[in-house]
């Protein structure tokens, strides 16, 4: 495995390991509260991260390690929202879904050769799409949203 697959790697477990961080430094009363307008609480912030991890970048790349030449369907969170509205899950079980999804996700992409990375699939709206595309957005946009939660406890 190069180099830069084994940062990817390091930075999707160091991501879901950040979630998790950032959701404990956030009491429990107030991770529901949106704190400005058109900002998302911890809460959704999670479930948004969760959805994505799961949905989006896990799927299609577990269909890329299964699949030749997979094609991806658009994931449009507003219309996945409105067929599973909020749960009432608690911050702490939704970051643990995000940092276990992370971790079986660096397990898999472990195993895998560095020709393997570059396996790819199309998208509708995006085109062709590699492993090391979703696996490099999968860390990037969980480390967007711990800094988000993080920020969010700093100003409590």
């Amino acid at each position: 495995m190069n180099l830069q697959h084994a940062e990817i790697i390091r930075r999707i477990r160091a991501s879901g390991e950040a979630i998790t961080q950032a959701v404990a430094a956030v009491p429990a009363a107030k991770q529901a509260i949106v704190p400005n307008a058109g900002e998302w609480s911890v809460r959704q912030a999670l479930a948004h991260t969760r959805d994505v991890a799961i949905f989006a970048y896990g799927l299609r790349s577990r269909r890329l390690i299964a699949e030749t030449e997979p094609v991806f369907q658009s994931y449009d969170e507003g219309e996945f929202r409105k067929a599973h509205p909020d749960a009432g899950e608690s911050a702490s079980d939704i970051a643990y879904l995000i940092a276990a999804e992370h971790e079986m996700m660096a397990r898999l992409l472990s195993s895998l050769s560095d020709a393997d990375w570059q396996k790819s699939g199309s998208h509708p709206e995006f085109g062709s799409r590699t492993l090391e595309f979703f696996a490099q957005r999968m860390a990037e946009h969980a480390e967007e949203h711990a800094a988000h939660i993080a920020a969010i406890a700093r100003s409590l």
